[in-house]
């Protein structure tokens, strides 16, 4: 029964994942048919993005950005000047924790491969770096093919996490054993985050942005050299955004 209730859970994930892309391709294929290029007293305009997210977690003794997953959304950007403007995203991000192969070896196959999947609403500033005058009708928008710097936060919640351990479990010292305390993680945390991007056309840029935790998904307080460390997930992750004006 218990594998059956499993497998009705898993089911029901995907079919609201299923959900959610259909909209968001509906939300592009009706949006784009209305909106070509921004005009000069436009205020707003709504994005779609995807891409991979190559994570890890700061305490969980491995190193790099191993384990992959992905990370999409939608959201709308707030145009305060031509040469800025803030985005709100709502958006899914898989992370979590994984050895590397060399990790792996020295520790005698003994290591523990985390999956944390979370809901995310990012909040960003956006500073574009080509000139304003570029910004006109007559100049063919071209403020809004140069590249641009971004910052900002996002709020995660964690939807669920996975788990599982290769080698022997007993080979694992307790405090290389985080998912001991997987019951303790907290369901949110806070995410700075850093990255640019490159347009490709007036609609289309690929962007790369590292994030890093703010507040920890586990927080316990003092621990001894024996104990499992404060985790703070963080990511380097790239990819498309659909910008429609």
């Amino acid at each position: 029964m218990a594998g059956l209730a499993a497998t009705f859970a898993w089911l029901a994930y995907l079919e609201g994942m299923f959900r959610s892309l259909v909209f968001c391709t509906l939300l592009l294929g009706c949006t784009t048919v209305l909106l070509a290029q921004p005009a000069e007293d436009q205020r707003f305009a709504a994005f779609a993005y995807g891409g991979l997210n190559l994570a890890q977690i700061d305490g969980d003794y491995y190193f790099g950005y191993n384990k992959v997953g992905l990370r999409f959304g939608i959201g709308s950007n707030v145009i305060i000047t031509p040469k800025s403007y803030i985005s709100v995203g709502l958006g899914y991000n898989q992370g979590g924790a994984k050895a590397s192969r060399s990790e792996r070896y020295d520790r005698s196959l003994a290591t523990i491969n985390l999956r944390v999947n979370a809901a995310e609403v990012p909040v960003l500033f956006h500073y574009r770096l080509g000139k304003k005058e570029e910004y006109t009708v007559k100049a063919n928008h071209q403020l809004y093919r140069s590249g641009e710097i971004q910052t900002g936060l996002a709020v995660s919640r964690v939807t669920g996490t996975s788990f599982r351990r290769t080698g022997l479990a007993s080979q694992l010292s307790r405090k290389e054993n985080f998912v001991a305390v997987e019951d303790e993680f907290a369901s949110t945390d806070l995410y700075w985050i850093v990255g640019f991007a490159v347009p490709l056309n007036m609609n289309i840029s690929a962007y790369a942005q590292h994030g890093k935790s703010i507040l920890g998904i586990y927080r316990p307080g003092e621990v001894t050299l024996d104990e499992v460390l404060p985790l703070y997930p963080y990511y380097f992750n790239f990819g498309l955004r659909y910008t429609l004006y």
